[in-house]
């Protein structure tokens, strides 16, 4: 839908409309409950925190605004009243601390941040002295208010709520990062970075203890409860953050409702918000608001598939945990419901947008310049050929499209996953029901080797599925290597047999390893100017000096592997990966045996090898078959081999 811009009547600003995402639908389609002791907690929860807190006047009627009680209230509906109180106290608790990193002295400032973070945690460690309330007000508090939950909690929920708390502050502090160093994140980052910064899940956990849930510990460790965790969690952190409030003098918080609080952002200037992402993707307004609606009916649908997945643990814990499933929603009608009751970001329009879900947004010069299209900056983008959904690919300023389309580790790279992601359709797939797409490529750095040979690429990829699940992408490409297990047999044993076996071995430095003297076995990169065996072969000779045929060369990795098409219907090599989790690097390995003179044996050891003027300064190594394992326990590429080895040899598909 195009945005709408108009002039409003009495000479107002130019305004413009977008329309917003329906808050109330599916799993938010119900009215939350409100505790039967709001009305007598509020007025105590306020005046002790007033008093504790030294706030002023004009501080505690912006407290009394914000009516915290009435959020703790729809939270946790059927707590009794001390359990309300406490959830009250928190709440007062976190929106003062959490202040300080929003736009207090810690915003900025890590290392001390980093300080009150410890020092705070430090308060719920057994020993630890009470805190008074003219020592440190906001520890006091929080201190208290984690004295009145032990006493209810079991250690099993205690356990999860101090490691919610340190995920909390761990948040915190990513955000101070961000902050102080201007860093720029995508979707599938800002998801994961508000999912811990808004503090959902220690929240869960407050909820757990004032409901009087009662589960075992087990239970937090099956996928579909922690599915159906996360999934409140995001749509708390797209539709609400409970920590944020428009009270604030002058609040530029960084966690909000990213659809409600847009207007406000747009006026304080604040772009942590998901829409903002999204338009500096180069979407306009709606149709990021609208990418945000489809994260919501992929949250939805999310819900509904972990609820199916979900196992049966005998009626008791059954009951609760369907009394836990119901505070999870809590949390979230909770805070949309306080959002449009305080006023917070839409003010006397709150019922008029709730009802038309068209929310007026000012027009003005910042929001006109701050949001040009990545096209209209020096960065350079394309659209990846082939690829469905459209994949953006941006570029850094020093290689083209064309040099990055015609790299051959990123052809093998993305045609290689183009088709793992391919495989999905298949109705017996694992993702089968929520499919991850490639959306984005951002190449981040590139490492020429000449000025016209390109070495390394450093990229992050972007793959999400319609819930707002994602997939770890940081990615280095390199591409292929080829490793070499190299066996030397004195001519004077017996043949076929397994007597005085030796294997060479390369001595060289390592930098990105801080080594000077890394033990492994003989290998290098691929180049485009043969086979598999053939660059073996001439890696053999550089290393070692010794001259190979291609057809002595038996390739163990495809003897061992089997081709991942005839198992998973993927193409992944026939070779082994070292670090598939940061890193394309396929390695196959080759196995040659020789027999030598057994006076020729000392020749190997020590020799010095290498292209010596291109920075290999390699010396050989020559160890027992039988030590391999340890003598180049440091090289995957040994172990893999020797593995393999063994592996064939017991098989009889090599001979001895």
């Amino acid at each position: 839908m195009a945005i709408n811009e108009e002039i409003a009547n009495g000479g107002e600003l130019p305004r413009r409309y977008v329309r917003i995402p329906d808050m109330f639908a599916s799993i938010m389609s119900f009215a939350p409950r409100i505790n039967p002791h709001y009305h007598k907690v509020k007025p105590e929860a306020e005046k002790w925190a007033v008093s504790v807190l030294g706030l002023d006047e004009e501080e505690a009627i912006r407290v009394s605004k914000a009516d915290f009680t009435y959020l703790a209230a729809m939270w946790v509906p059927d707590g009794d009243e001390e359990a309300l109180r406490v959830v009250t106290d928190w709440l007062h608790w976190i929106f003062y601390f959490d202040d300080q990193f929003d736009e207090g002295d810690l915003k900025d400032d890590p290392e001390a941040a980093k300080a009150e973070v410890l020092a705070t945690l430090a308060t719920m460690d057994e020993g630890h002295p009470v805190v008074s309330a003219s020592e440190n007000a906001l520890r006091y508090v929080f201190q208290y208010s984690w004295f009145c939950f032990q006493k209810r909690a079991s250690p099993g929920l205690q356990k999860r709520y101090k490691e919610s708390m340190k995920d909390y502050c761990d948040g915190l502090l990513r955000q101070v990062d961000v902050i102080s160093e201007s860093m720029t994140i995508g979707v599938e980052e800002f998801m994961d970075f508000r999912r811990s910064s808004i503090a959902v899940y220690p929240s869960l956990e407050l909820i757990e203890y004032a409901q009087g849930i009662e589960l075992p510990l087990h239970v937090f460790k099956n996928r579909a409860v922690t599915d159906l965790r996360r999934i409140s969690s995001d749509i708390s952190c797209l539709y609400e953050d409970s920590h944020d409030t428009s009270v604030k003098m002058g609040s530029q918080s960084t966690r909000q409702n990213d659809v409600l609080s847009y207007r406000k952002d747009l006026a304080l200037g604040v772009e942590h918000n998901i829409i903002h992402v999204y338009r500096k993707q180069g979407l306009s307004e709606q149709q990021a608001v609208d990418a945000v609606e489809e994260m919501f009916s992929g949250l939805y649908k999310g819900w509904y598939l972990a609820l199916s997945e979900l196992p049966s643990w005998g009626e008791q814990i059954d009951r609760e945990m369907l009394k836990y499933m119901d505070g999870c929603r809590y949390l979230a009608i909770g805070n949309i419901y306080w959002s449009f009751m305080t006023g917070r970001y839409l003010g006397s329009e709150g019922e008029t947008v709730r009802k038309t879900r068209m929310m007026a947004l000012p027009l003005t010069a910042r929001h006109l310049i701050s949001f040009r299209p990545p096209t209209a900056r020096t960065m350079t983008s394309f659209v990846l050929p082939n690829s469905s959904p459209e994949c953006t690919v941006n570029l850094t300023n020093d290689i083209t499209k064309d040099q990055l389309l015609s790299f051959t580790a990123f052809k093998n790279w993305i045609s290689t996953l183009q088709h793992s992601l391919a495989q999905q359709q298949n109705k017996d797939h694992v993702f089968y029901d929520a499919p991850y797409k490639l959306r984005k490529i951002d190449v981040q750095a590139c490492d020429w080797f000449s000025k016209t040979k390109l070495g390394f690429v450093k990229l992050k990829a972007e793959v999400t599925n319609d819930n707002g699940e994602y997939l770890p992408g940081s990615i280095f490409l390199r591409g292929g290597s080829v490793g070499m297990l190299l066996i030397l047999q004195p001519d004077d044993v017996p043949e076929h047999t397994e007597q005085e076996k030796y294997v060479i071995l390369t001595v060289q430095p390592r930098i990105p390893a801080a080594s000077l003297s890394l033990v492994e076995l003989p290998a290098g990169m691929l180049d485009d100017s043969g086979t598999f065996a053939g660059g073996a072969a001439k890696e053999i000779e550089e290393e070692t000096g010794m001259k190979v045929p291609e057809s002595d060369l038996i390739d163990l990795t495809a003897l061992a592997l089997p081709k991942t098409e005839d198992t998973t219907g993927e193409t992944l090599r026939q070779a082994m990966y070292p670090s598939a989790g940061g890193c394309d690097e396929f390695i196959p390995l080759f196995l040659h045996q020789r027999r030598v003179k057994r006076d020729t044996l000392n020749e190997w050891q020590g020799k010095l090898t290498g292209l010596r003027e291109h920075g290999e300064k390699i010396t050989l190594k020559l160890v027992k078959l039988e030590d391999l394992w340890k003598e180049g326990g440091r090289d995957s590429k040994a172990l893999a081999a020797w593995a393999f080895y063994e592996g064939l040899r017991k098989e009889g598909k090599i001979n001895v």
